[in-house]
């Protein structure tokens, strides 16, 4: 999903995935995407949650207080640079004026998308207070739930080796009779080490060595392999530790999350981080999974390599490069990665993008041999220093707090000139901007704006967009099925304002893919079955967008009859779409069955007899019946499980006790009326009994996987993402 996020700290940072999210001093609003082809209008539609913040203020309790040092005032001169500290003697008021609390958010990173078969987007929050928390969406409308409290925890893990990270030594007791200055320096040493500054989440690691991108896992390999795979938050500390959290991609509770590791920058005060997703490279019998870039308040960037070893699975932090060594005062505000690269045969290359003061930095790093093969800086053509910063590709984007935003291209093949400037919002003086968003693919620019209108307050606070991506680039990766569509949100929706707007329609080529004259070839042939699902998916959004436009058509006499024909035809080309895909969905699960009938895995539970069979029923009544695959699947399906009901009277009614006919793939109904929903995974009916989620983006229901835990099959089957338009499914 995309995000912004309009804060005071005026950082804001670009997701995986759709969604904005804005703070205020009383919480956070969370708007999520939604790609609605039926809607008319050219307005973004969202859902909308919010995060109230933390009723309480985070008070470190080191063992040491300040107040007790403040006690003896003959001392008072040793005591006396802290309370200019805002960690270690906060104000009650960030800012008096706008009544701004210390529990107000400061920054926000939202998690990669993952996988696509787990809903695994995860928001880490970071409070005024140094109190870092995560979140996890838990319902279809949007709703945030707390999963840790990753402050309390470093902090009750800290207290009991005696403030030292798993990394380091124990450190002695503090003595009783210590000297002021000494408990002084003890407690400015602890409170440090619990404050968090700045954080960066990394891509998605597998269970064996290597990283993989979200758009790297494989769609239809072992459930196993995504359940074990894991993500990185990195956590920049004020002492110059960098905390590194561990997150089960399928994240449940607390539980799942973990101490990776931490190491010691070697910076007195590290304020921006950021990893590179690249692919692993081997060295020397070690794996290095990823790379990260930490740069500090005093300018310098350096960049840590994570590397495991093979056999003992150790991780282990080494700084390989120093990026930036002079300590030049201009503190590194924003760090981004990019692959862009001289050529396209640089493997092991990529880009970091920086900004420093006026100045905007690119350095071309060479991973595998870790060095800096060229670097070029420009000012950044900001009268004040970039705020914000978004990178997708070549292209770079920069605000001003001001309001201005500049798009810089950069372009390792020329000799000189490597940067191409332009000026897409000039600033504005009466206006405030707290940083920009960029969606995944580049189409969207999103802009938190706060104008400044005379004296009334609260100033008005909106929400800019502009359009930066081009109809010839949003063709050429709408056309492309190596990821799916549930992915390219942003994409589909600047189709949807394409065709609202225009007079003309659609491109040809989406046109003739809406009529079913072309189809999206597969870059390689053992992706057929994914470019047939991805094309049906893609006719079946376009066929949609014809049909709303029919709908919200102008009414005429003359055309009334006409635009009724068209409707109906457009509804029935939609459904014969999803029998399709519904159709290719139970092929593979029955293979999938027959595939684990053979390696003899027991599954004996009734739910996975019942689905077994009415995906068999359904698949012996649908067009390719007689097709001799799909022919001997219903035959095998039906040997295996001789069934004592009879066809199509497989379920009864949780509420009567009444057999429920099986007449609709979509929904039945029992004798007495009462009507269900069928798992569009299973074929299984959503009764009171049963736990269901819910898909994001169309209105299919799937039964939870894991109340079917004893069932290995079926738990696979309804770890699937949708099987009509690709996204994952979320609790209802």
């Amino acid at each position: 999903m995309f995000k912004i996020i309009m804060e005071r700290s005026e950082k804001k940072d670009g997701g995986a995935h759709e969604a904005i999210s804005f703070s205020s001093q009383f919480g956070r609003c969370c708007l999520s995407l939604q790609c609605d082809p039926s809607e008319q209008n050219s307005d973004f539609v969202y859902l909308k949650s919010i995060i109230r913040r933390h009723a309480t203020i985070l008070e470190f309790d080191v063992g040491i207080t300040l107040s007790t040092l403040k006690e003896d005032k003959r001392q008072y001169h040793v005591v006396r640079p802290f309370l200019t500290d805002r960690t270690l003697c906060p104000p009650p008021h960030i800012c008096q004026e706008d009544s701004i609390e210390r529990n107000s958010f400061k920054l926000v990173r939202w998690s990669p998308a993952g996988t696509q078969r787990f809903d695994s987007i995860l928001l880490a929050c970071l409070g005024l207070d140094h109190r870092l928390t995560v979140y996890k969406r838990t319902s279809k409308k949007g709703k945030l739930a707390m999963v840790a409290d990753l402050s309390l925890v470093l902090s009750q893990l800290l207290s009991q080796r005696r403030y030292a990270h798993i990394s380091e030594e124990p450190r002695p007791r503090l003595p009783t009779s210590a000297s002021p200055e000494a408990q002084c320096a003890e407690f400015r040493h602890r409170v440090y080490m619990l404050a968090a500054v700045t954080m960066d989440w990394s891509g998605t690691f597998g269970p064996t060595s290597g990283l993989n991108q979200a758009e790297g896992l494989p769609l239809d390999g072992i459930s196993e392999y995504e359940e074990n795979s894991f993500r990185l938050l990195a956590v920049a500390m004020k002492s110059g530790h960098v905390v590194i959290w561990k997150f089960r991609v399928h994240l449940k509770s607390e539980a799942d999350i973990s101490l990776y590791s931490t190491f010691d920058s070697g910076y007195q005060w590290p304020v921006s981080l950021s990893w590179c997703r690249e692919p692993a490279v081997l060295i020397a019998g070690q794996t290095t999974k990823a790379w990260l870039a930490v740069g500090d308040r005093e300018g310098r960037i350096s960049v840590w390599s994570l590397q495991e070893d093979s056999e003992k699975s150790i991780p282990t932090f080494d700084k390989c490069l120093d990026v930036w060594k002079d300590k030049d005062l201009m503190s590194v505000s924003n760090m981004a990665w990019t692959t862009v690269a001289p050529t396209e045969e640089s493997p092991g290359t990529a880009t970091l993008v920086v900004t420093k003061g006026l100045f905007l930095m690119a350095f071309l790093v060479d991973l595998g041999s870790r060095t800096v093969v060229r670097h070029t800086h420009t000012p950044d053509q900001h009268t004040v220093p970039a705020s914000s910063m978004c990178v997708s590709g070549s292209i770079v984007l920069t605000s001003s707090t001001f309001g201005a935003v500049h798009q810089t291209v950069i372009d390792w093949t020329k000799s000189d000139r490597v940067w191409e400037m332009e000026v897409l919002e000039p600033p504005d003086a009466n206006t405030k901007s707290s940083g920009i968003a960029l969606s995944p693919h580049g189409i969207f620019v999103a802009k938190a704006v706060t104008a400044r209108i005379g004296k009334r307050k609260p100033y008005p606070k909106s929400l800019n967009f502009h359009t930066l991506g081009k109809m010839d680039t949003v063709l050429a990766r709408l056309l492309d099925c190596q990821r799916d569509l549930g992915e390219k949100t942003d994409l589909l929706e600047f189709i949807r304002q394409t065709a609202v707007n225009a007079v003309n329609g659609l491109p040809p080529e989406l046109e003739s893919l809406a009529d079913g004259e072309s189809i999206v070839e597969a870059s390689r042939g053992r992706e057929q079955d994914r470019s047939d699902c991805y094309t049906l998916r893609l006719r079946r959004f376009l066929l949609r967008l014809r049909l709303g436009r029919a709908r919200g058509a102008g009414k005429d006499a003359e055309g009334e009859n006409g635009k009724e024909g068209q409707i109906q035809q457009l509804e029935a080309g939609i459904l014969e779409i999803e029998r399709e895909l519904r159709q290719l969905h139970i092929v593979k699960a029955l293979q999938s069955w027959q595939k684990m009938s053979t390696e003899k895995v027991a599954d004996n539970a009734t739910s996975h007899t019942t689905a077994l069979l009415l995906m068999a029923d359904w698949l012996s009544t649908c067009s390719r019946s007689k097709d001799e695959p799909i022919r001997s699947l219903v035959t095998e399906a039906y040997k295996c499980n001789p069934h004592v009901t009879e066809v199509g009277k497989r379920e009864s009614c949780d509420l009567c006790g009444e057999i429920i006919a099986f007449t609709s793939a979509i929904y039945d109904a029992c004798l007495n009326g009462h009507r269900w929903t069928r798992c569009q995974l299973s074929l299984l009916l959503c009764q009171t009994t049963s736990k269901t989620r819910e898909c994001v983006l169309c209105d299919g229901l799937a039964l939870s996987a894991q109340d079917h835990s004893d069932c290995v099959w079926l738990r696979k089957v309804l770890q699937q993402c949708c099987p009509v338009c690709a996204s994952v499914f979320v609790p209802s």
